[in-house]
């Protein structure tokens, strides 16, 4: 762990760390961050938002232990909930490193020379951009923990162009927490998005990412990313729409950045799916003539499945059997899941 005084240089990484309501992961995150062995500073600008357990006491006591390492934000109200995109307002602007490292406060980096590793190869190859790494994934209910869960990532210095197909066709995944990125390459992407459209940050900024810089990934894996129940993007309640917005996401990068024809029809199908699972559970009939309208418009056609769940909306009858066989919300959401693989 780094040694020197805080005040004296600049850190060469910034750990941008964001926590609510993580008492029972908060501290796991910090010693991950506090066990990093170095040859640089680094400093963790950690934000708590309005926490009503106790995150922010536990943060107090580590930043009262390690005042020249964290420099926390304790926030009064909820930022989240009134639409505020935390690390692009409060933290990146505030980040004095040459680079910034990613990981909320539920996960944690077991590695403890994960932030050298990155910054070497940073140092060492000045045409890329952003490296991340494999990790294992917890699933906090059960204990189950699955190792290397990024193990077949597919992206291995590629261009940037097939870094950007990469991503939108699932070919590979970039795990949030394994992500150090150089803070002048993050200003510039965060001003090119519009992320107010949006459920999801990090995915339209790798997106954007890889259309100014290469991105390297690093087979070692570094930490642990919790699938915690209840979580924002984890929540059966607003699955669904994480899923929406992440292929609208896709749908609307690859229109913008004139991804091949075939790549924007297989995201327009997955998106207008998306749009006819959402108009078969609430049974409306303008989305569903939305739907159609598009499949047309895009030439496009609907699976045996897909034609039930079209007729079921305006048939009682059939959209009945539909709901009751073999409890067909866990099924779409699954069918979902499956389209998306590693969206959320």
């Amino acid at each position: 762990m780094q040694s020197n005084n805080h005040n004296i240089s600049k850190p060469l990484v910034s750990i941008d760390c964001i926590t609510y309501n993580h008492e029972g992961f908060i501290s796991d995150a910090l010693e991950g961050f506090l066990m990093q062995k170095t040859d640089f500073k680094f400093e963790i600008i950690i934000h708590d938002d309005a926490s009503t357990d106790q995150t922010a006491n536990i943060i107090r006591k580590y930043e009262k232990k390690y005042p020249e390492i964290i420099q926390p934000i304790y926030q009064k109200e909820n930022q989240y909930s009134q639409g505020v995109e935390i690390s692009m307002q409060f933290q990146f602007p505030r980040a004095r490193g040459k680079y910034i490292a990613i990981c909320e406060g539920d996960d944690y980096w077991t590695d403890p020379y994960k932030l050298q590793k990155q910054v070497d190869f940073l140092e060492a190859h000045p045409d890329y951009g952003l490296i991340h790494c494999n990790f294992d994934k917890l699933y906090e209910k059960s204990g189950k923990l699955v190792q290397n869960t990024n193990k077949n990532n597919r992206m291995l210095n590629s261009s940037k162009i097939d870094n950007f197909n990469g991503l939108l066709k699932y070919q590979f995944s970039i795990g949030t927490l394994t992500v150090m990125a150089r803070t002048q390459l993050l200003s510039k992407a965060i001003n090119n998005i519009n992320f107010s459209k949006y459920l999801m940050t990090d995915l339209p900024l790798w997106l954007e990412i890889s259309q100014l810089t290469r991105i390297h990934y690093l087979r070692d894996s570094v930490g642990v990313y919790r699938k915690v129940q209840g979580s924002v993007s984890n929540d059966r309640t607003t699955y669904r729409a994480f899923i929406e917005s992440g292929l609208q996401i896709r749908l609307d990068f690859a229109k913008k950045y004139s991804a091949p024809v075939e790549i924007k029809n297989s995201l327009q199908k997955d998106y207008l799916k998306s749009i006819l699972i959402k108009a078969f559970y609430s049974k409306d009939q303008i989305l569903r003539s939305q739907y159609y309208k598009k499949m047309e418009e895009y030439n496009l056609k609907m699976s045996l499945l897909d034609r039930l769940l079209y007729l079921s909306i305006t048939n009682k009858t059939l959209h009945i059997f539909l709901m009751i066989f073999s409890k067909i919300q866990d099924i779409f959401i699954f069918s979902l899941k499956w389209i998306v693989k590693k969206n959320v």
